[in-house]
């Protein structure tokens, strides 16, 4: 006997509450909601890196809701990520100054 279950596709939701701008060297909290799935992280790299790029990061399963990042030691423009399965799903633009 063959069985069928209608099954519903979801996109990936995620968001990323931070400061919009930090000191160059210094940790940034960052606030997010997401899946939390195995192998989830929040990032920052710089706005035109490949969604594989990333510098400072922590997983979300490791940090429930929040955690914080080392900002990177050199000022101008760069990007939060939250990637979840190998994808960006969100982002937040800021400024390191």
């Amino acid at each position: 006997m063959l069985i069928r279950r209608p099954v519903t596709l979801t996109e990936i939701t995620a968001s990323l509450d931070a400061p919009s701008q930090g000191k160059a060297g210094a940790l940034l909290s960052v606030k997010w909601t997401g899946p939390a799935g195995d192998g989830d992280f929040i990032t920052v790299t710089k706005p035109d890196a490949a969604e594989s790029t990333y510098l400072e990061y922590f997983y979300t399963d490791m940090s429930p809701e929040k955690g914080e990042l080392p900002l990177p030691a050199e000022p101008g423009a760069y990007e939060l990520r939250y990637v979840a399965d190998q994808r960006v799903v969100a982002r937040k633009a800021i400024t390191v100054e």
